[in-house]
């Protein structure tokens, strides 16, 4: 009893890691393929839509496709630590600028291992004349590799905020420079004027306010009246774009795929603990039919040895019988002629 309750709990746990497993690789793949299709019909803005909360999908940056590769820069709603005045944190949201790159070439950014040391100095320099603020690729403090992002799916993204443009660049952004991973300059957006005087930050302005207002005094109904006249005014714009919904993100194909996935796996623990648990009493069942048909086509085969056996002595019998009148006759011709 107790190997079949152990059993049970092993079998439990195993799915419920198989489980989550199957649903996450489902859903990562699904990411995967909102990319490559994005990047086919050239629909950038479907990326950004993975990534930022709020954005306007008109780049600030002209065109610099090279052979590198592309980026486009879009004014944002991102995501940042605040604290409320008890002084518990919450992630809240602040105006700022987010810098993707398209179709990047991953040698450019990939790490640099010489005499055994790897390096990696691939990142984003933002400036303002003498000013500049460095977003690294790879960040092993932070637990995060871009560059391995880039060898997956070929872009980058990074998020720069308007208390990081503040206290860094003096409130304004006049330059953006991606570097390789050997400092080496691929792409440099010039001339720049950023300090968050574009039209999407009116309606940034408002989101921002309103949320931290509703955080700090924990007022969930008016954050979802404000929220859901805020998205009717946002929405009219058709460069301001937001997240995928999670009906995009996390479709039913994915849960029925991992209903799929369950299935099999629950036929074959099933299967697994009949071999275990019943699988002596199934091998002596069998192994018993096998011997009483042995033992039935051995008794088969001695009736039929005996059936031929007496057949052919009653053939030697009635052949002696025949020999034996034949002789009497001829005898008893022999008389009558004489």
């Amino acid at each position: 009893m107790l190997k079949k309750i152990l059993f049970i709990v092993i079998a439990l746990i195993l799915g419920v890691v198989f489980a989550y497993s199957s649903y996450y690789s489902n859903y990562i793949d699904n990411l995967y393929n909102i990319v490559e299709t994005a990047m086919e019909e050239e629909r950038y803005e479907d990326v950004g839509r993975l990534f930022t909360s709020y954005f306007d999908s008109n780049s600030v940056v002209e065109n610099n496709e090279t052979e590198a590769g592309f980026i486009q820069v879009y004014p944002s709603i991102v995501r940042v630590t605040k604290t409320v005045s008890s002084g518990e944190e919450y992630t809240g949201f602040e105006k700022g600028y987010s810098v993707y790159g398209f179709n990047i070439k991953h040698e450019l950014f990939a790490n640099v291992v010489v005499d055994d040391v790897t390096t990696n100095d691939s990142g984003i320099i933002f400036n303002n004349g003498d000013s500049s603020y460095t977003y690294p690729f790879v960040n092993e403090d932070e637990g995060y590799d871009l560059s391995n992002v880039i060898d997956s799916i070929k872009i980058f993204q990074a998020d720069i905020s308007e208390s990081v443009i503040n206290s860094k660049l003096n409130g304004t952004l006049t330059s953006i420079i991606i570097v390789g991973n050997e400092k080496q300059t691929v792409f440099s957006c010039d001339n720049l004027n950023l300090n968050f005087s574009e039209d999407f930050f009116a309606y940034a302005d408002e989101f921002i306010v309103k949320y931290d207002e509703c955080v700090e005094a924990n007022d969930d109904e008016t954050w979802k009246a404000f929220i859901e006249e805020w998205t009717v005014s946002y929405s009219a714009n058709e460069s301001y774009k937001a997240y995928f919904p999670q009906s995009v993100t996390s479709p039913n194909s994915i849960v029925w795929a991992t209903i799929g996935v369950m299935a099999i796996y629950v036929v074959v623990v099933v299967l697994l603990g009949l071999l275990i648990f019943k699988g002596g009493k199934l091998f002596n069942r069998f192994k018993n039919n096998d011997t009483r048909y042995k033992q039935r086509k051995t008794m088969k085969g001695n009736i039929t040895k005996n059936i031929v056996k007496a057949s052919e002595t009653e053939k030697a019998i009635d052949v002696e019988i025949i020999e034996e009148v034949k002789e009497e006759t001829s005898n008893v011709e022999e008389t009558n002629e004489e």
